[in-house]
């Protein structure tokens, strides 16, 4: 798993290879995340629940067909709950483009998954961000 810093977030990349998929986590508070999608996808987002007045977390998990990579973005600090409701979503998303669909009797794929990713993202989110290496000095002539 590589952690690096962009501009704003904290972004984190790991791939899995048994359904062969590249993922994307994204750290950071609201309004840069608001920012780097609209920059990155051209789209705005909206966060506000009916009755809010401010902004107060984000969450959402997308699939990003023009580089085949999953893609999950959070607050700073998601609680776990969360993690694991976004990462749900990607589990099934990255089972139904393989044709399978989870049942009662038949889920366990999708709970493998599923643990693998909670566990994925919660280590990306504790790992700190690489310092840059030092620019070395240029000696005088």
């Amino acid at each position: 798993m590589a952690v690096q810093k962009t501009s704003t977030l904290k972004k984190a990349e790991f791939s899995e290879p048994i359904y062969n998929s590249e993922y994307e986590v994204y750290f950071g508070n609201v309004k840069d995340i608001s920012n780097w999608y609209q920059t990155t996808y051209e789209l705005e987002l909206y966060f506000k629940a009916a009755g809010e007045e401010k902004i107060s977390a984000a969450a959402f998990a997308f699939y990003d067909p023009n580089r085949e990579k999953y893609v999950m973005v959070y607050g700073k600090r998601p609680e776990p709950a969360i993690i694991a409701h976004e990462c749900l979503h990607i589990a099934k998303m990255v089972l139904g483009h393989r044709g399978y669909e989870a049942t009662a009797g038949n889920d366990e794929p999708e709970a493998y998954l599923l643990t693998f990713l909670v566990r994925t993202v919660v280590q990306s989110m504790k790992q700190p961000i690489p310092k840059p290496e030092p620019k070395k000095k240029k000696k005088k002539s």
